[in-house]
């Protein structure tokens, strides 16, 4: 019988050679501007709920309907209590028409936020037709020099020959420090 192995991540991404993350000043307003222009999943969901709750609505309105009688409240709670009612019933139909708006919405190309051709590009926007006016002035994440390695600085060097003195040293120490049987030693040679 063996032993189980023990399996190893493989799902372990390696690390970026980056000096930080950086994000656009105006991302916040380019993902607003996109997604008020975009109908997805998130809107179709939106729609979905809404219905649902028209629904729930309109199946509580007719047990109400049918289990109480409307004469045993006074015609001014009535009258307030149908306004009421229409002002829940519009909620839903004022989200519905919001969750649509995008279908009807032109497409925003964000030609009035200063973005590289590559910034485009990563946003998924087609290339800007205008030139860049000559005030522009683009957003880019900062330009870092390289470091040198830490195995070429100074201190570097340093700690690694003083660790091989210490290794050296302890290796002799060990040496000199074992009993030596030189008659087995030759026993040994023959």
């Amino acid at each position: 019988m063996s032993t189980p192995v023990r399996s190893t991540r493989a799902d372990v991404s390696p690390i970026p050679d980056s000096p930080g993350t950086w994000r656009h000043p105006r991302l916040n307003e380019i993902t607003r501007r996109r997604n008020a222009t975009t109908f997805s999943e998130k809107n179709v969901r939106r729609i979905a709920y809404n219905v649902i709750a028209l629904l729930i609505m309109w199946s509580f309105q007719l047990l109400a309907r049918l289990k109480v009688d409307p004469q045993t409240f006074s015609s001014t709670f009535r009258y307030y209590l149908g306004w009421t009612w229409f002002a829940l019933q519009l909620l839903p139909f004022i989200q519905i028409g919001l969750a649509c708006l995008p279908l009807v919405r032109a497409q925003d190309d964000l030609s009035d936020i200063p973005l590289t051709a590559t910034q485009r590009k990563l946003l998924g926007l087609a290339p800007s037709s205008a030139p860049p006016t000559p005030e522009a002035r683009f957003s880019t994440p900062p330009r870092y020099s390289r470091t040198p390695s830490i195995a070429g600085s100074i201190v570097f060097r340093i700690v690694e020959s003083l660790w091989r003195e210490l290794v050296c040293q302890l290796v002799l120490r060990n040496w000199l420090a074992e009993p030596v049987d030189r008659e087995a030693d030759k026993r040994g040679a023959e």
